[in-house]
This record gives structure tokens, C-alpha cells and sequence, in this order.
């Protein structure tokens, strides 16, 4: 398709989007590869959901006028005679993977501008389309198919395409994600992929093919222009994630560059209630500035950078956040709050979920006083329910004093997907409204790093014995690899000698990507006693046996096993426990024993 053509396509859609009334609410999935079509079924493209539009410019350019959307045909004649238009289906012109039957797409020679307008532009569109809903934000769709040429000659072009439409901006396009078509050769397989996100909901998703000739306006038709295709697929495709790392230590970026954090993608948001707890109103987002004045005068608002105000890890340059002295009511409104936000922020889509980011920093207090408060956070807004905050999760600086290093965490699950993901630091102040602003409120950030975690090393928090005895040791002996033990024996000699030992922890990670368990140990016993370790499965509610051995009787033996799987059925949800277990068994009847544990740990990611 022609610069010329995509400029006037939305024009053209017009009367397409508002006439179509087989578009599809909320995308689904479809395949295709003609094999159960009737070949010579006038009806198999329209049953199947195809629609064709055309599209006609001048000698000159001008666009004449569009024609549809009507149902695709199936033609049957196979030669350039009136009835030979936009579709049709062909048989036995492909190789194994494409079958007995294909779908051929070409010129609308049913139009009469092939024959009686010299050098005029006809553009076919065979397609078949749905409309975006909100649940559809956030998934990445690929438009996978097979094509070949057929008999198209230069210099008809063809193409084939994904594309949005918004209805509420007369029908422009906002997507087109073309593959030219026009010079390939034999069979191959294309692919073209669109993210869908929370701008496109209650637009029309199109997928398709169109071809566009230059009329021959002698009496006769122009030149072939069929391209073959067949093995469509449309599904959810391999998504790339949003959500990106990010590290920053801010010793590269200009100490007196007012674009400076703009640049590195911070923005800033400001909120203002009144004396009476009521909302008034929002601004933003803006560009986070780099406010090079150090005072509170007019310019001192949200963010500066800063100089030799760190300790030796944060190097030379830090963050100042603070308050918005820009804004009037500092001086105009006494006792009103103003909440500052500066911020950096992904959406969230569906290669998104199931990773956990760690949001990591190093702050300290520059000047903040009571009653100005700070926090940093991670939260994720719902754009589709008011931009209201999904997930929360603070840590509070109005506090802290010299330089600390601190860390939060999220897991990403599908809720979330289309959500605003943000990391970032803000303050509230109270308005003085006196002429002057309020108190300084400044706080200290450097050492920024929002990444996956690293494998968390998790260690027990609480152990039970039973059946057996317990003799020494604790949580501490349980947690290192250092030869002290925690010990248990088997006093009475009964018909089931055995020792059970029994850890619980919390998992850093609702939905782990890894997960590891070390058993290291051994046994005092005179025969052979099994050892079995078991973790707990949340979905069956019963414990999976992950390793069974023989118990080591000479020195200790370390064990590490790593399950595979959905390994979120070890972490009970909504709490994260996580449970193991020991068990150790006697071979012999009534044997008296003793089990020495030196570690029991997990290593989650």
C-alpha cells in the first residue's frame, strides 16, 4: 500500500467501521487453513467472518470514494472477468504444509475504473476484524501466515497487515503493522505482533490482506495481482515484557541540566486537599525538573539534583525530592495538604506476569521536619477503574535519619495486566498560607536499582519434632552450614522407629521462577535408616516426596533438591508459608537412633 492510500484510509473506513456489524467484542483467537471449505461455496469466506472494503484514487491522487464493507466472495471464475474480486479459494497451489486448498487475494476487477480510468488507484482490503475491550489490555497478539506469489506483477503492490481504528477520532488508524508483499517468491511464513493497550480499548482491531493496481483504462482489466496465503493463525503471541530494569546512581547526568531527570524518564504528579481532608484537585504528569535553584523561592519544586551529600557508597551526585513549592497554596491556603510524587512507571502486560521486581535504594534525610511526611513506594493504578491504586506498597521516610540502604518488592500477577506499574518517592506538607512556604522536606536518594531479585536464601522460622524427640539445637543450628546441629533421637524402641522433623518459613516470592531445598545431616544409628524429604503442596494439601535416600551414618551428606513445575503449589497463598520435612526411618524394628541436622534451607527466586 501507497503513502497515498494509508493517508485516506481512515477517511475510507468510515463508512466500513460504521456499517460492519460482524465485528467481534473482545479479541479472540483464530486459525484457518481452508481445508473444510466448500471450493466452490459462494458463501465460505462470508461464513467464516471476512470482509472485503475498496478504496479508489485518481490520476491525480485525489481520493474518488470507498465501497463496503461487504461480505468477502468466494469467486468462482477463475480468469479476469467481472466476477473476479477481491477473494477467492484455490486448490492445489501449495506445497505439503499448506494442503489441498488456499485463500487467493487480489484487485476488485469488478470495478469500473479498470476499464474506463486511465492510471487510476484501486486498493482491495480483504480482512476480518474485532473490537478491543478492556479485558484485552495488557495481551500481545501475533498474526502468524503462510504466503506465496501468485501472479502479481509490478507494479501492483500488496501487503498484509495488522491495524487499529478509533471510532471516536473518525475512524484514523493508530496501528498499522504492515509486511510488504509485493516481491515475495514461494512459501513462507510471516509474522506480525501488536501490544495491546489501554489507548486502543473500544477501537477496531483488523487483520488482512490488501493489494492496490494501477488501472490499465483500455477496456481491459490490469495486470494479475493474486498473492496466495493460507495457515493463518491469530492468538496470543509471545509478548515482550514492559516492565524493564533500571539503575541509576546519578553520576553521569548533568548537575545543572534542568532536563536532566526528564530525560531519564522521571515524572512528577502533584495532589492538594484542602483544611478539611477534601480532594481539590490533580496536576500532572510533568517531566520531573531539575531545579537548580537550592532555596525555596519559586523554582524549588519535586526534584533537584545534588552534590557531595552522600556518604562514600553514593559516590558524588544524589536525588533531592521535596515538596512542590510552586504551588500557591504554600502561601495562599493555610493548613492544606500537598502531596508531591516523582516517579518512573511501565504498563504492565501479559510477559509480565509472574516476575518479581525488588525496587532498591539508598536514602537519607536532607532537611525534613514534622509534620511533613515521605515514603517511597511501589504501586500499580488501574486505568480502567479511575486510575485507582491496585497495590501500595510503602516504606516511610519521614524518619530516617543518615544513609540507609532499603528494598521492597512485587509480584506481577494477570490481575495486573493494562495496570500502571510505578517506583518512586513522594511528601505531603502542610500549608503555612501565610505568604511564606512551608518547611523544608527534602529527602535523599541515591544507589536506585529496580530489578528481579536475586535467589533469596530462606531459612526457617519455626521447627516441630514429632514423632521422635527433640534433644538440642534450634533455629539458629538449622540455618547455617556450620556443623552445629540440631539434634533428635529415637528413645523408645517401638515397632515404628522413627524421627520427623518439620520446618516453616515465608517465601519472599508468591509465584517463585526457582526454588531449591537443602538437607544437610546425618544420622547415629548401629543399621540403615531412610531419609525422605517432603515439601508441602498448597494446591493438593498434602506433602510431595521430592527426595528418599539413604541416610549418611558416616559424617554429614548434603542433599539440594530443585522441583519442577508450577512451583507456586509449594507457597500457600496469601500468607507465603512454605513447608518442609524430614523423615527419618529405621530398616530395623525398635532401633534406637539419632538424627544431626545441620541446615535446612530454601532458595527461592
Amino acid at each position: 500500500m501507497n503513502l497515498r492510500s494509508l493517508a485516506v484510509w481512515s477517511t475510507a473506513i468510515l463508512l466500513l467501521c460504521a456499517v460492519t456489524s460482524k465485528s467481534h467484542a473482545q479479541i479472540t483467537p483464530y486459525s484457518q487453513d481452508f481445508e473444510g471449505m466448500g471450493l466452490m461455496d459462494a458463501m465460505a469466506l462470508e461464513t467464516d467472518g471476512w470482509l472485503v472494503f475498496g478504496n479508489v484514487w485518481d490520476d491525480m491522487g485525489v481520493y474518488q470514494y470507498g465501497y463496503g464493507p461487504f461480505v468477502a466472495p468466494n469467486s468462482t471464475a477463475d480468469n479476469m472477468a467481472e466476477g473476479f474480486r477481491f477473494s477467492l479459494l484455490a486448490e492445489n497451489e501449495g506445497g505439503a504444509p499448506q494442503g489441498t486448498q488456499q485463500l487467493v487475494t487480489l484487485n476488485d476487477y469488478n470495478n469500473g475504473s479498470h476499464v474506463n480510468d486511465m492510471n487510476w488507484e484501486i486498493e482491495a482490503n480483504v480482512f476480518r476484524e474485532w473490537v478491543i475491550d478492556a479485558a484485552d489490555v495488557g495481551s500481545t497478539w501475533e498474526f502468524q501466515f503462510d504466503a506465496a506469489l501468485r501472479d502479481l506483477a509490478a507494479p501492483t503492490t500488496a501487503n498484509a497487515f495488522i491495524k487499529t481504528l478509533d471510532p471516536n477520532a473518525g475512524y484514523a488508524t493508530t496501528n498499522l503493522i504492515s509486511e510488504d508483499m509485493s516481491s515475495i517468491g514461494g512459501w513462507a511464513t510471516y509474522s506480525l505482533t501488536i501490544d495491546i493497550t489501554n489507548d486502543l480499548v473500544g477501537q477496531i482491531l483488523q487483520i488482512g490482506f490488501a493489494n492496490t493496481v494501477i488501472t490499465q483504462g483500455n477496456g481491459d482489466p490490469a495486470d494479475p495481482s493474486g498473492i496466495l496465503y493460507d495457515n493463518i493463525i491469530f492468538d496470543i503471541g509471545s509478548a515482550t515484557p514492559n516492565v524493564m530494569p533500571y539503575s541509576q546512581d546519578f553520576e553521569s547526568l548533568g548537575l545543572m541540566d534542568a532536563m536532566a531527570l526528564e530525560n531519564d524518564g522521571w515524572l512528577v504528579f502533584g495532589n492538594v486537599w484542602d483544611d478539611m481532608g477534601v480532594y481539590q484537585f490533580g496536576y500532572g504528569p510533568f517531566a520531573a525538573p531539575n531545579s537548580t535553584a537550592d532555596n525555596m523561592t519559586e523554582g524549588f519544586r519535586f526534584s533537584l539534583l545534588t552534590e557531595n551529600e552522600g556518604d562514600a557508597g553514593q559516590g558524588t551526585q544524589q536525588l533531592v525530592v521535596f515538596n512542590d513549592y510552586n504551588n500557591g497554596s504554600h502561601v495562599n491556603d493555610p493548613n492544606w495538604e500537598i502531596e508531591s510524587l516523582v516517579f518512573r512507571e511501565w504498563v504492565i502486560n501479559s510477559a509480565d506476569v509472574g516476575s518479581t521486581w525488588e525496587f532498591k535504594f539508598d536514602a537519607a534525610n536532607r532537611d525534613l521536619a514534622s509534620p511533613t511526611i515521605a515514603s517511597a513506594f511501589i504501586k500499580t493504578l488501574d486505568p480502567n477503574n479511575g486510575f485507582a491504586a491496585s497495590n501500595l506498597i510503602e516504606e516511610d521516610m519521614s524518619s530516617i535519619t543518615g544513609w540507609s540502604s532499603y528494598s521492597m518488592t512485587i509480584t506481577i500477577d494477570s490481575s495486573l495486566i493494562g495496570h500502571i506499574l510505578q517506583i518512586g518517592f513522594s511528601n505531603t506538607v502542610i500549608t503555612q498560607g501565610n505568604g511564606d512556604p512551608a518547611d523544608p522536606s527534602g529527602i535523599l536518594y541515591d544507589n536506585i536499582s529496580f530489578d528481579a531479585p536475586g535467589p533469596s536464601i530462606v531459612t526457617p522460622a519455626s521447627f516441630s519434632v514429632g514423632p521422635g524427640d527433640y534433644v538440642s539445637g534450634g533455629i539458629a543450628e538449622l540455618s547455617e552450614n556450620d556443623t552445629m546441629d540440631l539434634t533428635c533421637q529415637r528413645r523408645n524402641a517401638d515397632v515404628q522407629s522413627r524421627i520427623t522433623l518439620q520446618v516453616e518459613a515465608t517465601s519472599p516470592a508468591a509465584m517463585p521462577t526457582s526454588l531449591e531445598f537443602t538437607l544437610k545431616g546425618s544420622v547415629f544409628a548401629r543399621s540403615t535408616v531412610t531419609q525422605t524429604l517432603e515439601l508441602f503442596d498448597y494446591d493438593t494439601m498434602a506433602w510431595e516426596q521430592v527426595d528418599m535416600r539413604n541416610a549418611s551414618r558416616f559424617g554429614d551428606s548434603t542433599v539440594t533438591v530443585t522441583p519442577v513445575g508450577d512451583l507456586s503449589r509449594f507457597v500457600e497463598p496469601g500468607t507465603n508459608r512454605i513447608e518442609a520435612q524430614v523423615r527419618f526411618n529405621s530398616l530395623s524394628n525398635r532401633q534406637r537412633f539419632r538424627s544431626n541436622t545441620d541446615q535446612m534451607t530454601w532458595t527461592i527466586e
